[in-house]
């Protein structure tokens, strides 16, 4: 029988692979601090990937295409859940670029986890390919500056800029080793929602927090990404219930959380998409100390809505 003592996120779901990468971007002209280009450079590396992989000239669906299960673009973006208890398919990677200040240069973050590691080198070609389409609705040249690999305890490192020469070099740490070297908590801890935090109950997104729903969501999402890439077990009703009332005793959270109204153009609908959620600061003290490596977690993961656009970042401390 699961105890309280078994809820920490190492525990449950620690030999989750999560690697992550760094691309710098020299943008042809500066962004404007409004725009977030998430979206923009998912939907760029999802148009070159369809280009650059797929060998028919009529390009069937993809869900009856013959080769969909050996296709990096159906398995990063069109594959669905096989897992009944798992209904909306979460995305195995996140493109997370620098946000909130107007500059030629831009960060793109890019996590990728479990199965989907072996992609990176398909990614990187995408975006070295983009750059005679430009990205974004405006189409903003760039190239990219340096490629460079984040390793547990945020130490970067450089490493080939050529996706022709990582044969090879995708190797991942798990969960287990990115919270071993994350640090610790004494006294009081800050966190911060830095891009939209989109979390929908009973078929609408939530205007003001409730925190118990929010690391309900951490959990749901950890559990679906160890399931689906990385051959994980569900939780199971027994498991789920007794994290969930562990969450529900949650009361020293202050947070301080506005809506950001946020929207992107879809080229797939022809038409501009809502996708506004909760950002702002909070903090938790002493008492409430398990909540960190659940912080922690989703600050490697995100939560909520749109993350594999960069949304429901977390940052600590």
């Amino acid at each position: 029988m699961m105890t309280l003592s078994d809820t920490s996120p190492v525990l449950l779901f620690g030999s989750l692979p999560i690697t992550r990468y760094r691309l710098e971007i020299s943008l042809s002209r500066p962004v404007s601090q409004s725009a977030y280009m998430g979206s923009a450079w998912r939907g760029l590396i999802g148009w070159e990937l369809q280009h650059l992989i797929c060998p028919f000239g009529k390009r069937p669906v993809c869900k009856s295409c013959i080769i969909r299960e050996h296709c990096p673009y159906f398995r990063l973006f069109e594959d669905q859940s096989p897992i009944p208890g798992i209904r909306e398919m979460p995305r195995g990677y996140i493109f997370s670029p620098s946000e909130g200040r107007e500059s030629t240069l831009q960060n793109l973050d890019v996590t990728l986890m479990g199965e989907c590691i072996r992609y990176f080198p398909a990614i990187l070609k995408a975006v070295h390919s983009g750059k005679q389409a430009g990205v974004g609705s405006s189409r903003i040249a760039y190239r990219i500056a340096s490629v460079s690999r984040i390793l547990p305890g945020e130490t970067v490192r450089s490493v080939p800029i050529d996706p022709d020469d990582w044969i090879g070099m995708n190797t991942a740490f798990s969960l287990s080793d990115w919270m071993e070297a994350a640090s610790g908590v004494s006294g009081a801890t800050g966190f911060k929602l830095i891009t939209p935090v989109r979390l929908r109950k009973q078929g609408k997104y939530m205007g003001s927090m409730e925190w118990p729903y929010f690391f309900a969501g951490i959990t749901r999402r950890l559990e679906a990404l160890n399931c689906l890439f990385s051959s994980g077990d569900l939780l199971g009703k027994e498991r789920y219930e007794v994290i969930a009332s562990k969450f529900s005793s949650i009361t020293t959270i202050q947070g301080h959380l506005t809506w950001l109204d946020y929207s992107r153009y879809s080229s797939r609908q022809h038409t501009k998409v809502p996708m506004g959620g909760l950002i702002g600061t909070a903090e938790f003290d002493a008492s409430e100390s398990w909540l960190l490596p659940w912080l922690q977690a989703a600050s490697l993961v995100h939560v909520g809505k749109g993350a594999s656009m960069g949304l429901g970042k977390v940052s600590v401390g």
